[in-house]
């Protein structure tokens, strides 16, 4: 017996990336108790559109932490897993919704949406306080 194996390739543009000035903002943080499910699987779908923008990620926590960008379904597709000291950049559309996913000891932590309005750079640092607290220092985004 012969089986048939079938390969689904699915497209996702490899830019997306939003921006919008705030120095400090409070962003919506959702803890879990394992590794890999603070941000599950979908959230809101990123609106389609042509405003082009960019948008880059640094890790200034001692963690490592996965970057999903919201497709346009609403589920989350993994862009990169930033280690402590490193930035990932992105060009992306205005409004599109972006996520951090943090992993702790103590479990994961997502911090998101993130996101960049048309023409800008949003420029997010993804800060640990010591305290097990979480920020975003984001110069250009909306959150």
């Amino acid at each position: 017996m012969r089986a048939t194996v079938r390969k689904i390739f699915i497209a996702i543009p490899a830019a997306f990336a939003l921006a919008l000035p705030l120095p400090s903002a409070p962003v919506s943080v959702a803890r879990a108790q394992g590794v890999g499910d603070a941000c599950g699987i979908e959230q809101p779908a990123s609106p389609r559109n042509r405003q082009k923008a960019s948008i880059r990620f640094t890790n200034e926590t001692m963690f490592a932490y996965r970057i999903y960008w919201s497709n346009f379904d609403g589920v989350l597709a993994e862009y990169a897993i930033a280690q402590p000291d490193e930035s990932y950049s992105y060009d992306t559309y205005a409004g599109h919704d972006w996520y951090i996913e943090i992993y702790t000891p103590d479990g994961s932590v997502c911090l998101g949406p993130i996101a960049a309005p048309a023409g800008r750079k949003c420029d997010a640092h993804i800060v640990d306080d010591g305290t097990g607290e979480f920020r975003l220092e984001g110069r250009g985004c909306l959150y």
